[in-house]
């Protein structure tokens, strides 16, 4: 009945979204602005699940996919990722950073750093019909997110994003206030399973930033408004190693559905499976497939579809430690083909992101 009423509500949210998101133009997206709603995501290892990280609750990075995910976070849970270059932006850079904290037994909040430096680059904007040349441009997103249980079992979650686009030298950076919505159910099955279902809207204010060139015009650009829904079974079981005893094998497969409400570009399936051996090492696959803009060359898809890969070591400091230092050390890892585009007539190499998490260690053990 739970289960129910939580996707009553997921109906109701998906009416309830402005209108103007569901009925407006399709605006075009710079490839600087979609790069850093869909290039390198700040959660490894959601990225190496196909990306489905709206269900995948209980990290800083949650926040990006789902607001209410962080509310899954016991006690304290701090994130640092980055992503090496890749296509065209061979000096780019990519920075995540972030902290979530429980407050109270029904309130969690946290902050999140994410920044994206494009460096040194020859793509141009086009302001007022005439285009100006991109010096270094720089995205940062500073996020806070709030989320809370207001019954057992649903969380949801809010977040105000203070974004800064640094696009030319001298010219002021433009900003905008934009805020996301997520909701987030988990239920324990009779069989001991958990299943867990998820809602995501990024900038659900149908928000747009104006940015101003080095000769005083002016321009304003819509950011996408994507609504992500999924859903993750967990499933745990003891296996017997040679030499290592009764060990827990936990199994996880999620799935996610991704709608661009202002875009006909990026519907997405995703597909992602994790398995975690004695708490220590976490092997990760995912599938998804999208529409794309093919920008109108021949050599580009106008679909893409990849299998996602990554691992995960997890260090229990608390068990190394004796006790000394309650946390648990997670490092994440991986990779997935790049936009599917051609650069000098050849396929460019895959992408990879890598990731530390540091989380409070509640157990008795």
């Amino acid at each position: 009945m739970h289960l129910l009423r939580f996707f009553t509500l997921l109906g109701a949210l998906g009416l309830a979204l402005p209108a103007s998101a569901q009925l407006g133009g399709r605006p075009y997206f710079p490839f600087f602005q979609q790069e850093f709603f869909f290039g390198n995501l700040p959660s490894p290892r959601a990225e190496a699940m196909a990306r489905a990280g709206v269900a995948l609750p209980g990290a800083p990075t949650s926040y990006y996919y789902n607001p209410a995910g962080i509310g899954t976070v016991e006690d304290w849970a701090a994130e640092a990722t980055t992503s090496a270059p890749f296509y065209l932006l061979r000096e780019a850079d990519y920075y995540h950073a972030g902290f979530v904290k429980r407050f109270h037994p029904k309130l969690v909040a946290g902050l999140n750093l994410y920044q994206f430096a494009m460096g040194p680059s020859t793509f141009t904007v086009d302001i007022e019909g005439e285009d100006f040349e991109l010096e270094a441009p720089t995205s940062t997103d500073m996020a806070a997110t709030v989320a809370f249980e207001p019954l057992s079992g649903l969380q949801l979650g809010l977040t105000a994003h203070l974004f800064n686009w640094d696009l030319f030298d001298d010219v002021a950076d433009a900003r905008s206030l934009y805020l996301d919505f997520g909701a987030l159910y988990t239920r324990q099955l009779a069989s001991g399973d958990r299943l867990t279902a998820g809602l995501g809207v990024v900038n659900i204010t149908g928000d747009e930033i104006t940015f101003e060139s080095p000769i005083g015009t002016t321009s304003s650009n819509v950011f996408p408004i994507v609504a992500r829904l999924g859903l993750t079974y967990e499933k745990e079981l003891r296996l017997s190693l040679p030499g290592a005893g009764d060990q827990p094998l936990a199994l996880l497969v999620t799935t996610e559905y991704q709608d661009l409400l202002n875009n006909d570009f990026r519907t997405t399936f995703r597909l992602g499976t994790e398995a975690v051996l004695a708490d220590v090492l976490a092997v990760r696959l995912g599938f998804f497939t999208q529409n794309q803009d093919d920008q109108g060359v021949a050599n580009n898809r106008d679909r893409v579809s990849d299998i996602t890969y990554g691992f995960g070591f997890i260090l229990p400091l608390k068990r190394l430690s004796e006790g000394r230092i309650p946390a648990r050390l997670a490092l994440d890892f991986y990779a997935m083909e790049p936009p599917p585009v051609v650069f000098q007539g050849t396929r460019l190499p895959n992408r990879r992101g890598f990731g530390l998490r540091l989380i409070s260690d509640l157990s008795t053990q």
